[in-house]
C-alpha cells in the first residue's frame, strides 16, 4: 500500500511541467493505450455505486457492459471530434458551439456532476487510509486531500494522465488476480451465460432505462470525455476509448468470477480491506476518478470560469498560478464537505443521470446537425439539471416509484 502511494507521488513529480498546454491536455503526447487505460480507471466508480444500490445476481455484469456501450459510443462519435475541435475542456466546446450562456451553464452542470463524486470518492479513500494507517476520520480525509493535490498541483493533466495509466494497469491486474485466486480456491464460478439469465428485469422498463443512463453517461461524462484532448492524434482520440472499452469489458467479465471487484470500491467496503488485489482494485479505481475529477473541475474554473469570463490576456503564468489555485480550493471544499459527514452516495450515482441529460442530447447535436441553435441547447441543457436533481431529492420527500424499483425490494 505504501510503495502504491510513493509510485503515485513520484510519477506526479517526475512528470512536472510548467506549461500551459501539457497542464490543461498533457502536451497533446498521451499514446491511445495508455490513455485507455486512464480513462477505464476513471469509468469504474460511478458504475459501482450502480451496482452498490442493486440486490440482483448479474447486475455487475450488465451495468459493466453498459458502460462498455457508453465508451464504444464515445468512441464512434464524441472522442475524435472533439479533439479535432482541439479546445481544453467539455465548456469550452460548448462555448464555442453555443456562445458564453452554453459554456456558463456546462461549467455548472460539470460542477454538479463531477463534485459530489469527488466527495464519495474521497471519504472512500479516506476510509481506507483511516483503517490501515491508524488515523481519525477527518485526519484521513485531509491526509488525502493534499496527496490529491500534490499529485496534480505541478504537472496538471500530463501527471495525471501518466498516474491514471499506471493505476488502470493496476486495477485489471488486481482485478484478474482476484479472480484467478477465487478458482484456485475452489470457489463457485458463475457462467456468462447464468450470469445474464441472472439479471432481474423486474420493472423492466425503469431497469432498461437505468442500462440506458448508464451507457449515456459514460459516454458523456466531462472527466472522461476530457481525455479526448490529450492525444496526439484525431484517430488516437478514438483508438484510447476502444481500449478503455476493452479494459472495461474484460473486467466486467471478472466480475463475473468475482462479483465483489465493483463493490469493494465504495466507501463502505474499501475500509473493511486489509490487503489482497481487492485491496489494489479499490486503491487503484479510487485514485484513479479523484484525480481525475480534480483536474476536470480546476481546469473548468481555471480555463471557462477565470480566462474565458474574466481574463482573456492573461499571460500563461498567471493562468497556471490560477489553475492551481482552482486545485487547491476544488480539493479544499471537497474535503470540508467529506468532513461534514454527509453521505452523498445517492447524489454521486445520480450524477449519471445528471451527466446523461446536461451533456449527451447536446453534444449528440451540437455534433452531428448544424441546424442545432444556441436557444435550443441551451434551454435543454438548462431544462436537465432541474429534471435530474428532482428526481434525485423527490424520493425524499414524496412517493417515486422508480427510484424504489432502482434500489430493489
Amino acid at each position: 500500500m505504501l510503495f502504491a502511494l510513493a509510485a503515485v507521488v513520484a510519477i506526479a513529480v517526475s512528470f512536472a511541467s510548467g506549461r500551459l498546454s501539457q497542464f490543461y491536455v498533457a502536451g497533446r503526447e498521451i499514446a491511445p493505450a495508455a490513455n485507455g487505460a486512464g480513462i477505464f480507471a476513471s469509468i469504474v466508480l460511478p458504475i459501482a455505486l450502480i451496482v452498490g444500490l442493486q440486490a440482483e445476481a448479474g447486475d455487475a455484469l450488465i451495468f459493466g457492459l453498459a458502460g462498455v456501450l457508453g465508451l464504444l459510443l464515445s468512441a464512434a462519435i464524441f472522442a475524435p471530434y472533439l479533439r479535432s475541435f482541439g479546445g481544453y475542456s467539455l465548456p469550452d466546446f460548448f462555448g464555442e458551439r453555443y456562445g458564453e450562456a452554453a459554456r456558463v451553464i456546462a461549467l455548472l452542470s460539470l460542477i454538479l456532476c463531477s463534485l459530489p463524486l469527488l466527495v464519495v470518492v474521497l471519504s472512500s479513500l479516506a476510509a481506507l487510509a483511516a483503517a490501515l494507517f491508524d488515523l481519525t476520520p477527518a485526519s484521513a480525509i485531509w491526509m488525502v486531500a493534499a496527496l490529491l493535490v500534490v499529485c496534480a498541483l505541478f504537472g496538471g493533466m500530463r501527471a495525471v494522465s501518466f498516474n491514471q495509466a499506471a493505476l488502470g494497469i493496476l486495477l485489471l491486474v488486481a482485478a484478474l488476480v482476484a479472480v484467478a485466486a477465487v478458482k484456485w480456491q475452489g470457489g463457485g464460478v458463475q457462467n456468462f451465460g447464468a450470469a445474464v439469465s441472472a439479471f432481474s428485469f423486474r420493472d423492466g422498463a425503469d431497469r432498461i432505462g437505468l442500462i440506458v443512463t448508464i451507457a449515456a453517461a459514460a459516454a458523456c461524462f466531462p472527466h472522461v470525455l476530457m481525455h479526448s484532448f490529450v492525444t496526439p492524434t484525431i484517430r488516437g482520440a478514438r483508438v484510447s476509448f476502444l481500449w478503455a472499452a476493452l479494459f472495461l469489458a474484460l473486467l466486467s467479465l471478472a466480475a463475473v468470477t468475482a462479483p465483489e471487484i465493483f463493490k469493494t470500491v465504495l466507501p463502505g467496503e474499501s475500509s473493511t480491506l486489509k490487503g489482497g488485489p481487492l485491496l489494489f482494485c479499490a486503491l487503484a479505481a479510487n485514485l484513479a476518478i479523484a484525480l481525475s475529477l480534480l483536474i476536470a473541475v480546476a481546469n473548468s474554473l481555471g480555463h471557462d470560469f477565470y480566462f474565458k469570463s474574466f481574463d482573456r490576456t492573461a499571460t500563461q503564468s498567471r493562468q497556471l498560478a490560477v489553475l492551481r489555485l482552482m486545485l487547491v480550493l476544488a480539493a479544499g471544499v471537497a474535503a470540508l464537505i467529506a468532513s461534514s459527514g454527509r453521505d452523498l452516495s445517492d447524489w454521486a450515482a445520480g450524477s449519471l443521470s445528471l451527466a446523461a441529460a446536461a451533456f449527451f442530447p447536446a453534444l449528440v447535436l451540437g455534433l452531428w446537425w448544424r441546424r442545432t441553435n444556441q436557444a435550443g441547447a441551451i434551454a435543454g441543457m438548462a431544462a436537465a439539471a432541474p429534471l435530474a436533481l428532482f428526481y434525485l431529492f423527490a424520493p425524499h420527500y414524496f412517493p417515486v416509484r422508480l427510484h424504489a424499483a432502482m434500489r430493489g425490494p
